[in-house]
């Protein structure tokens, strides 16, 4: 499961992946493959070292072009806090990240296992393989598209009470996405708003009615593990 964000069509902070078998390491030997195989290329490439038409091995087509998270006029939403971009071309391995981590899981997913949903702001789009079976120089089609259920997280949110509501970038509200899960059910820390990089509050209250902030219920989780694990950070 991936998430299209506001400039790309795979967000590197939060996704769900299936771990590799135990009893195969296929999955893994290719996935080193598409990595190696990207790095022998783009390093016969002149600066900035990209094929925007080939990407990560895979020219984009005009039928299936990558999507960002839109209004539901279809318009280009654009990063909250930055001049708004008019058009995108999904058809161009030329979105943020395209070479390094957003890229990779949007090709591995989609083009190479050919077996992703991707959750688009209020909708899920589920890809697969044409007849169920994997070919080198197939595309995957789309299989349905569906709305995502309002309850689907209703009793697994990870943020605290009266806090199910992240948005955007560490604590920071955004309207968009209130109300719609799971983006309200989760929260990403990102740059200095990482609760590691930064001092634990204090004093951090015992009870989670009590906490105000995602930050101090990470740090809440955190001193519960300790405390059933029986360590001390």
């Amino acid at each position: 499961v991936i998430f299209a964000w506001f400039n790309e069509p795979a967000h590197g902070g939060i996704f769900m992946l299936q771990p590799f078998s135990r009893t195969s390491n296929l999955d893994e030997i290719k996935f080193k493959q598409t990595l190696e195989h990207r790095e022998e290329e783009v390093l016969s490439l002149p600066y900035p070292h990209w094929n925007a038409t080939l990407g990560w091995g895979k020219p984009l087509r005009t039928t299936d072009p990558w999507r960002v998270i839109q209004t539901r006029d279809g318009s280009w939403v654009g990063t909250p806090g930055y001049p708004p971009t008019e058009t995108y071309d999904g058809t161009r391995w030329s979105f943020h990240g395209d070479f390094a981590d957003q890229g990779l899981l949007y090709y591995w997913t989609k083009f190479v296992q050919q077996k992703v949903t991707i959750l688009n702001l209020d909708e899920m789009e589920h890809w697969g393989a044409v007849g169920g079976s994997v070919q080198s120089d197939s595309y995957p089609i789309l299989l349905r598209k569906e709305a995502i259920p309002l309850t689907t997280l209703q009793n697994g949110t990870c943020l605290p009470p009266g806090m199910e509501y992240p948005g955007h970038y560490g604590s920071s509200l955004h309207p968009m996405f209130r109300g719609h899960v799971p983006h309200r059910d989760f929260i990403h820390f990102s740059g200095n708003s990482k609760p590691w990089e930064s001092a634990a509050p204090k004093p951090l209250p015992e009870s989670v009615a009590d906490l105000n902030s995602s930050k101090e219920y990470w740090y809440w989780c955190l001193r519960q593990v300790t405390i059933q694990l029986n360590v001390t950070i």
